[in-house]
């Protein structure tokens, strides 16, 4: 996700696009939803999706309190890593 932001704001200043960077809301979106949707019904917590769900432990992106969801996303995008994952679950079962 961070990547497809960092290209998105690269190409608008290397070629001088029109179109605006993506932004973390796209980005999120194009990452679950948007792209599960290639799959089937993936991607979301709504009824009829599989469940497909990372468990996250952000403390250690933090100092003191944590930010607003959307900063918390945000800030797991650009700064965390796999140890942040704590469970993984894949068709409603933990692997």
């Amino acid at each position: 996700m961070a990547s497809a932001i960092r290209m998105s704001k690269l190409r608008k200043v290397c070629f001088k696009e029109d179109e605006k960077p993506l932004t973390l809301q796209e980005v999120f979106y194009l990452a679950t939803k948007g792209g599960g949707k290639f799959f089937g019904n993936v991607g979301s917590f709504e009824k009829g999706y599989e469940f497909d769900a990372l468990v996250i432990d952000d403390d250690n992106l933090w100092k003191d309190n944590k930010g607003s969801i959307e900063e918390r996303i945000e800030r797991l995008i650009y700064l965390g890593d796999g140890k942040n994952v704590i469970t993984r679950y894949i068709c409603g079962r933990e692997i």
